[in-house]
């Protein structure tokens, strides 16, 4: 979930609306005059009018889409009871859904010198201080800081005393939007020029001491990427006006032909309900355990 704070320049022109609470879904609205921002908090739903224009911002993105009959699982819900096995968000369409084939691969840091230099240069490291782990990975100290890339694409980073990633700012304690701000920025040079079709998403911000900690999923054409064992493909800890440590996932996906099988929502639901120890609802999302990529329903907390 995300707080409803990194929104406020979407709610008035001068950024200073403030909301309280937190995001577990959010969706923009237009019913004719005025954009509504629309999000969930646990189980309860709000809306809140914007000063987004949809003439000239939102016209060009919709005008090729015409209505298709596709409702909200939750709305559909209340008349039949398998689709509250779904999670409220997802879209259930007239046909079952399709999920377009990726390939996925992670750069080979530790045999490909020159995208081994390109990753260091985005990060202001120097490959002359480089020696192999006992993992068999590369790790690199640098006035107290630490940077570790391991054989599968994980880049991994550990402040010392130096300010490597500072966050600009005058308040001792940095605002949330402006972690995340410099967290997205520093992802993108860590794995950008890798990432081929997916895009980064901000899907969690947690408070810890001093600062925040920051995850990003990735999307493939809209739909969630399931990285690892976690499921994120970064996370950041931001504290004292710095980036004091950070995970990446390095992957890059390429559409293939054809998509992934896929059973219809209704389908996958009933089944889910069969099971007599499954629980939380359903989401569509692609799977990346470092290998292999897949599409399918799973079950989400």
């Amino acid at each position: 979930p995300l707080p409803m704070e990194l929104l406020a320049g979407w709610l008035s022109e001068e950024g200073e609306t403030a909301l309280a609470g937190q995001a577990g879904a959010l969706l923009l609205s237009w019913g004719g005059q005025e954009m509504e921002l629309c999000w969930r908090d646990g189980e309860v739903y709000y809306a809140a009018r914007t000063a987004v224009a949809y003439e000239g911002y939102l016209e060009p993105v919709l005008e090729e889409f015409s209505p298709n009959g596709a409702a909200y699982a939750g709305a559909l819900a209340g008349s039949e009871e398998v689709f509250g096995r779904l999670e409220s968000d997802v879209l259930v369409g007239m046909t079952a859904p399709q999920a377009a084939a990726y390939t996925a691969a992670s750069p080979d840091f530790l045999g490909d010198s020159g995208a081994l230099e390109q990753l260091l240069s985005a990060l202001a490291f120097q490959s002359g201080a480089a020696y192999t782990d006992a993992s068999g990975g590369l790790a690199i100290n640098e006035g107290g800081d630490r940077l570790r890339i391991s054989p599968t694409g994980t880049v991994a980073f550990y402040a010392g005393e130096e300010e490597r990633y500072h966050v600009p700012g005058s308040e001792e304690t940095v605002p949330v939007l402006e972690a995340a701000l410099a967290a997205g920025d520093l992802l993108y040079r860590v794995a950008g020029p890798w990432r081929g079709e997916g895009e980064y998403v901000l899907t969690g911000a947690e408070a810890v001491e001093g600062g925040w900690q920051l995850t990003f999923h990735t999307r493939l054409a809209g739909v969630p990427v399931i990285t690892g064992e976690e499921g994120w493909c970064a996370r950041f800890v931001v504290s004292g006006r710095q980036i004091r440590t950070f995970a990446v996932q390095v992957r890059g996906y390429t559409a293939a032909r054809g998509n992934f099988a896929v059973p219809p929502e209704r389908l996958a639901a009933a089944a889910m309900g069969s099971l007599p120890q499954a629980g939380g609802r359903l989401m569509l999302a692609y799977t990346d355990g470092g290998g292999t990529l897949s599409a399918g329903w799973v079950a989400r907390d």
